[in-house]
């Protein structure tokens, strides 16, 4: 059997993926969470399934996981879920990179690092490059 081109199968797995986001804000927006936590893992469940081990795979994993989390009652949906599903999903679909943060503290550069280009997964050479200016000028003040 034919096996699916790795590239073609995570684009595939990003498009359903922010249309699992927007069919779950739908049913969340009705008043049935969950249908739309079973339609996030529904839709995990076949990202897991594609095989390839990339960072993209792993961190659309992570934004449905984190989707299902923020939707475990009506308050936690309305005050942060409603708001991450629409911005990520979004992101997904145009394939933006705005919304997607990374993180600031005291981790090992390394690492930090590590979960910079799982978060900002569609920026460009040239984008990522003006991050890294921007963070490091901000670490000299």
């Amino acid at each position: 059997s034919v096996q699916p081109n790795e590239g073609v199968a995570l684009q595939l797995a990003r498009i359903e993926t922010a249309a699992a986001m927007a069919d779950a804000r739908r049913a969340a927006e009705s008043g049935d969470l969950a249908r739309a936590r079973a339609q996030l893992q529904a839709c995990l469940e076949q990202v897991e399934s594609v095989a390839s081990e990339s960072a993209f795979k792993e961190q659309l994993c992570q934004d449905l996981r984190e989707a299902q989390t923020n939707m475990v009652d009506v308050r936690t949906y309305a005050s942060r879920g409603s708001k991450l599903m629409w911005a990520k999903g979004k992101a997904h679909m145009e394939q933006r990179s705005a919304c997607l943060s990374d993180s600031e503290g005291e981790e090992e550069e390394e690492e930090a690092a590590s979960r910079r280009a799982k978060t900002f997964s569609y920026a460009n050479v040239q984008q990522k490059s003006m991050r890294k200016l921007a963070k490091s000028s901000m670490r000299s003040w």
